[in-house]
């Protein structure tokens, strides 16, 4: 099924900010293919997703979204971490091939191998018109560290999307690790 939004997809760096128009788009992110960006592109309203498999990590951490989508019936796949850039929509764009699919999008022909350019015409062509369903509210991922003296430490699942960092950490230029808390 051809989508209006046209004859291209939705090509980002990051899924953690989305256009109010990106809703029942196809979109190749740059981002991890983990559950927490996978909410992100179902949150937006996509019908049919690729992500970066992230070097897929330990327990699959970096595809895990693939599965999440695929239970609210979107097609995603995950661009193999040796062919493309993550964070670099553009590289991923030109340069990336699948690694893994979903059961969506295997059935809408996307396979292991296949170039990210060749997946993205075949959801712009295939992919049904998204649901508008919102899907179950994703649990924050934010915890403090013991052990590392007086001043808070604190595990976040991103900076960007919690923003944690703009209210209470200063970066600065220096080398390694300068994050200061404010």
């Amino acid at each position: 099924m051809a989508h209006d939004d046209g004859d291209a997809p939705l090509v980002i760096d990051s899924v953690t900010r989305f256009a109010p128009d990106a809703a029942g788009r196809v979109c190749v992110g740059a981002s991890h293919g983990g559950v927490y960006a996978a909410y992100l592109c179902a949150k937006a309203g996509l019908c049919g997703v690729v992500l970066h498999d992230d070097g897929i990590g330990r327990d699959g951490a970096g595809i895990a979204g693939l599965a999440y989508l695929d239970a609210l019936a979107v097609p995603a796949a995950a661009i193999d971490h040796r062919t493309a850039v993550i964070g670099d929509g553009a590289d991923c764009m030109a340069c990336g091939r699948l690694s893994r699919v979903n059961a969506a999008s295997e059935a809408l022909g996307l396979r292991a191998g296949m170039a990210v350019r060749e997946a993205a015409a075949l959801l712009l062509d295939r992919a049904p018109p998204a649901a508008r369903r919102q899907p179950p509210p994703a649990r924050e991922s934010r915890f403090r560290l013991e052990g590392f003296g007086a001043a808070p430490v604190w595990a976040l699942v991103t900076l960007t999307t919690t923003g944690y960092a703009e209210r209470h950490i200063e970066f600065t230029d220096e080398p390694g690790p300068t994050a200061n808390a404010v």
